[in-house]
């Protein structure tokens, strides 16, 4: 609600990030947000306080960027979340010149609550989470990450997620997908695939 993070996870002092620049990888910080959307969004002050602070971390580690990850998005925050990242992406290039701005997305955004062409202006990359298709929680248990939909009645896929956002405007250049290094359990009532799950993953 003001901007200021909740947990730094140790972005200040955790010795990967050291690890990682001296074997030439570039490090990136994410800033995650899953739940008070419309609190944050809307006000003007917590968004620059946010932006000022993932500077001001971004150059204490000597990064190379930022990653915005914003979970569970609500409809009516589309367009804030748009004029977000474009605030963001202007003040981090000229606060850190070269500095890269990227943003997650879901492997399937029900809504298109995402306006990718409109990002695209200023983001530089896009990051499709292209994970948990079937989750922990899924009425089946199915692959986390399928290559292509196994039912005709569950059609979600890499496959589909790929040309979907391709559809949307995205560039082959700015896309990346991600893919998981986990897979799921679970207890199911046969052994088809998918299956109807007896207990969560």
């Amino acid at each position: 609600s003001t901007g200021d993070p909740v947990t730094y996870h140790d972005w200040l002092t955790d010795p990967a990030i050291d690890s990682a620049q001296a074997h030439d990888v570039n490090v990136h910080l994410c800033a995650t947000i899953f739940s008070g959307h419309t609190a944050f969004f809307t006000n003007p002050a917590a968004r620059q306080n946010l932006v000022a602070n993932l500077v001001d971390l971004v150059k204490q580690r000597n990064a190379h960027g930022i990653n915005v990850d914003i979970e569970l998005l609500p409809s009516s925050m589309s367009d804030s979340v748009t004029v977000f990242m474009r605030d963001l992406s202007a003040q981090f290039k000229t606060a850190i010149p070269g500095a890269l701005v990227s943003i997650c997305l879901p492997a399937v955004d029900w809504d298109q609550d995402f306006q990718i062409e409109a990002m695209s202006d200023f983001v530089d990359f896009f990051f499709v989470m292209g994970y948990d298709y079937y989750w922990n929680g899924s009425d089946q248990a199915g692959p986390v990450s399928p290559l292509y939909s196994l039912t005709p009645g569950y059609n979600y896929s890499l496959a589909r997620t790929i040309s979907a956002y391709e559809t949307a405007g995205m560039q082959r250049e700015k896309f990346i997908l991600g893919i998981p290094y986990y897979g799921r359990k679970w207890k199911t009532q046969s052994d088809n695939i998918p299956s109807p799950i007896l207990a969560n993953g």
